[in-house]
């Protein structure tokens, strides 16, 4: 099964960085992590979802197999 979020690519100076939209104080706005495996990472079911969500244009969406994604796993991911 796969699940969905929003990132943003920032690239400086020839060194590219992802940033991923996750929820703040429970729910309550959103922020940006520096990992996908943060527990707050907003995940989204469908594709189409995800992109609704996207908050700028450049903000791209991922899509991750449940199995890594610590939240959703019941195998441990390092």
């Amino acid at each position: 099964m796969n699940k969905y979020c929003v990132a943003s690519v920032h690239v400086d100076s020839e060194k590219a960085s992802v940033s991923y939209y996750a929820y703040l104080n429970n729910s309550y706005g959103l922020h940006k992590v520096d990992s996908w495996k943060d527990d707050a990472v907003c995940w989204y079911d469908t594709e189409k979802e995800a992109m609704q969500n996207r908050i700028n244009h450049e903000d791209c969406v991922l899509r991750f197999n449940t199995d890594y994604i610590p939240k959703f796993s019941k195998v441990e991911v390092k």
